[in-house]
């Protein structure tokens, strides 16, 4: 018997017509993203919120909130200004009691959240999401999230506070001075859900597409003055992200950078500069994994020319380079890669020479950039 069935055994005898239904070749999802809120637990006294600390619940809205975690709670007030950004992503929301976000962290087991916004910007706290993401980014857990922080200050104490860290799955929101539209200051979570609210819904609709001009809905500017051009752009170099105020007060994104700044031999590295980078390399091998887990989960493995009949499950290189490139070329399509022939050229497919049931693979995939930056020079004549 040449074909591989899963159901159908090969000793049959009973009489009858058995088709199996395989769905492996039809899967074309796309990765449902998700928000994960952080907030701190304080209430007012004598308040018992319907959610304890560090357990995380399922938190659509403003109303959700108000219920599980108190009125004036720093979730609620978050959730507040995240309903104002009008996302279609589900949200999720935890808060951290005595300041320890460890012990928060460490009740998200494996579920995978790809968005954090984080209101605790403290150095213990930004050093253990720091590692906890890091690790989740990791080829042996592939749950990987980008996580927003925020932080108020004048512009020297800005710059100082992007050495806070070096994670490129870290991003900083810098904030002057912020408020509602009744010019009332609003707390750094208020502003920071608007800010990430924005940026994840525009990374999880498409991961490669810049995020200058995306307005921050309900929040304005009340500083008495702005960050300079020279001052904004030394914020971008310390790894800390910054906005523009239009002419009527409103807060546009101007540009959302990672934290990381230098590689580990302390040579200055703009490898992630944007957070759009960590987003479509998240994406891509999230699709790569998809499409071999959907197609070859229970393949069995050849060399390429083994003289095999048709409809066999087995996998060779040859096949899965083949479906890479398929996967490439889509990809190209759809404006998240680009250089096909200089990736078919990257790829290499192998088996490995240790282990007779592994297959390893590299390539170099050439990520599509955003518009970001135009410079002309015009040289005019009389």
């Amino acid at each position: 018997m040449s074909i591989s069935f899963s159901e159908v055994p090969g000793n049959a005898r009973v009489p009858g017509v058995y088709i199996e239904i395989d769905n492996s070749l039809a899967n074309s999802a796309e990765q449902q993203q998700s928000i994960l809120v952080i907030g701190d637990a304080l209430v007012a006294e004598g308040v018992t919120p319907a959610t304890p600390a560090n357990k995380v619940i399922l938190c659509m809205n403003e109303n959700v909130a108000i219920k599980q975690f108190g009125a004036n709670s720093e979730i609620a007030k978050m959730m507040a200004y995240l309903d104002k950004q009008n996302i279609t992503l589900p949200v999720y929301a935890i808060s951290v009691a005595n300041a320890d976000l460890m012990v928060a962290l460490a009740s998200l087991g494996d579920t995978q959240y790809h968005h954090i916004i984080c209101a605790l910007n403290d150095e213990t706290s930004i050093r253990d999401l720091g590692e906890l993401l890091e690790a989740r980014y990791d080829a042996l857990q592939m749950i990987p999230a980008i996580a927003y922080l925020p932080k108020k200050g004048t512009h020297p104490e800005l710059v100082t506070f992007g050495s806070k860290s070096n994670c490129p799955l870290i991003s900083f929101m810098s904030i002057n001075n912020l408020g509602n539209s009744a010019n009332e200051p609003l707390s750094d979570a208020e502003a920071l859900a608007a800010w990430a609210g924005q940026i994840a819904q525009s990374l999880a609709n498409d991961p490669c597409r810049p995020l200058q001009t995306l307005t921050l809905n309900g929040v304005y500017s009340i500083a008495t003055s702005e960050f300079d051009w020279s001052e904004r752009n030394l914020l971008l170099h310390e790894g800390m992200s910054t906005y523009t105020v239009t002419a009527t007060g409103s807060v546009q994104v101007e540009r959302a950078v990672t934290a990381y700044t230098e590689n580990a031999a302390g040579v200055a590295d703009d490898s992630y500069l944007d957070v759009m980078t960590p987003a479509t390399a998240m994406y891509f091998r999230e699709k790569q994994r998809s499409l071999i887990l959907s197609k070859y989960g229970r393949h069995k493995l050849a060399k390429d020319g083994a003289n095999f009949a048709q409809g066999q499950v087995i996998a060779t290189p040859s096949m899965i380079m083949g479906e890479l490139l398929t996967l490439y070329k889509s990809l190209e399509y759809k404006g998240i890669v680009q250089d096909f022939d200089g990736y078919k050229k990257s790829l290499i497919v192998v088996l490995d020479q240790d282990n007779k049931v592994r297959l390893n693979y590299q390539d170099s995939p050439q990520f599509v950039n955003g518009l970001i930056i135009v410079a002309g020079k015009i040289q005019f004549r009389k």
